[in-house]
């Protein structure tokens, strides 16, 4: 335990017919979406998800209390700030993910270099604090976290007065101890700036592995101004057995296998969790040289938390006569909460599974936008829904005189002929020649 200790010190998701008809057939509503969602996201997961988890930071206590115990010699992490008064971590109520607080790393007076990095680094290394009970982390977990970035930095150097370096920004890292007990960084995810695109990017670093920069699988621009979610599945290793893969809403960016992702190993062999706002340059929000970001919802698990959000949806029957009855039943991935169907015609339902009745022939397109109070997915699926009437004799999708005329022969077998004005209006039209025809 007191090498524990000594080591700790070193660390810094068409009305037809009658009236009679429509109030017998129609189900369907004008609804809003039901906005309604958990409070804290973490308790939207699944069960077998929550059951997974080995650490929370979601920062709800109003301080950095998950990140570091008040008695840093027990508290399995740290909150590491360089810069003096240039850098601030808090927990904010400004902009949140879900509760009522997140994290907010500000930096400050990080210009072209001048004037040296300036940091806010929230590390974590063990699930609980040490007088608690507290191990590390296991050697294969997953560490994830909820990150805003409100404005499209630049962390870019350029000549001439970029030092060598091109520019760095590290948001998000893995360091592990050498054989001296040097706490070191050795995976550190950095942002970059294309400015080709104008786009921020992100691309893995590190000093211990050849390559030394790995960039993403897929073309993946980091979200500005909405909340974004960072995965990445971490294995130690340090004979080049370890693997770090990295998810950003669900999509991975990065899979890196058979490289070394600790530098010793034995009791001092493990990793240790960062994220933050860390650079010795910054550009492109209101004021030169600062940048914030917001952390929200943290966790380190025994599987991935993300729960990517897929809207699907079937419907029975597809076609028939008007009216007709459809059933919509919600297949939607990623446990959603809210519900949103529009059926074509302009009626709209908040319900997970409608029954919806159409009253008018036509060819219907139908979208279900679903929602888990913190992101959406909507399908869209054209022209899937067609209504036909009864009444088409000829087949040409429209109740038409040809369509009367084809009914003259029945009609005439019919004893009280204005028995189909249903409406009263002592004129029989089209279609109340159509409904006695029907009857016969």
């Amino acid at each position: 335990m007191l090498k524990k200790l000594f080591r700790i010190k070193t660390l810094y998701v068409c009305t037809i017919v009658s009236i009679q008809l429509i109030l017998f057939f129609s189900t369907g509503t004008k609804h809003q979406v039901d906005s309604s969602s958990p409070t804290n996201w973490i308790d939207s997961l699944p069960q077998d998800v929550q059951d997974s988890i080995y650490w929370i930071g979601d920062v709800e206590e109003g301080s950095l209390y998950d990140w570091e115990y008040p008695d840093f010699l027990y508290s399995g992490g740290g909150v590491y700030n360089t810069g003096g008064d240039d850098v601030e971590a808090v927990a904010s109520a400004e902009i949140v993910h879900s509760g009522q607080y997140s994290a907010r790393a500000t930096i400050t007076n990080v210009i072209r270099s001048q004037n040296g990095s300036r940091a806010v680094r929230l590390m974590r290394w063990t699930e609980k604090p040490w007088d608690d009970g507290g191990d590390f982390f296991p050697d294969e977990s997953y560490y994830s976290t909820w990150m805003y970035v409100p404005y499209t930095y630049n962390p870019n150097k350029y000549d001439p007065w970029d030092p060598g370096d091109g520019g760095w920004w590290n948001i998000f890292q893995f360091k592990t101890h050498d054989e001296y007990g040097g706490s070191k960084p050795i995976w550190t995810l950095n942002v970059t700036y294309d400015d080709d695109t104008g786009e921020m990017k992100f691309y893995f670093y590190t000093k211990y592995n050849s390559p030394h920069s790995h960039s993403p699988l897929i073309h993946a621009p980091i979200p500005v101004g909405e909340w974004v979610h960072l995965e990445a599945y971490y294995k130690g290793g340090a004979a080049n057995d370890g693997h770090i893969s990295l998810w950003m809403n669900g999509e991975l960016l990065f899979d890196i296998g058979n490289v070394q992702t600790l530098l010793v190993d034995g009791e001092d062999g493990y990793p240790i969790w960062g994220i933050g706002n860390y650079t010795d340059h910054i550009a492109g929000g209101p004021e030169e040289g600062t940048a914030t970001l917001y952390f929200d919802d943290a966790v380190v698990s025994s599987q991935r938390v993300y729960q990517s959000l897929d809207a699907e949806f079937s419907v029975t029957p597809k076609e028939g006569d008007a009216p007709l009855v459809v059933l919509f039943q919600d297949q939607s991935m990623g446990d959603p909460s809210g519900f949103s169907w529009d059926f074509g015609d302009g009626t709209v339902s908040s319900d997970q599974n409608p029954i919806y009745t159409y009253l008018e022939p036509g060819v219907y397109t139908v979208s279900l936008t679903v929602s888990n109070g913190w992101e959406t997915s909507t399908e869209t699926k054209g022209s899937y829904i067609k209504v036909t009437s009864r009444y088409d004799l000829s087949g040409d999708d429209v109740v038409s005189t040809d369509d009367v005329i084809e009914l003259i022969p029945y009609l005439h077998t019919i004893p009280v002929f204005l028995t189909a004005d249903f409406n009263e209006d002592g004129v029989v039209n089209s279609f109340e020649y159509a409904l006695l025809a029907a009857q016969v």
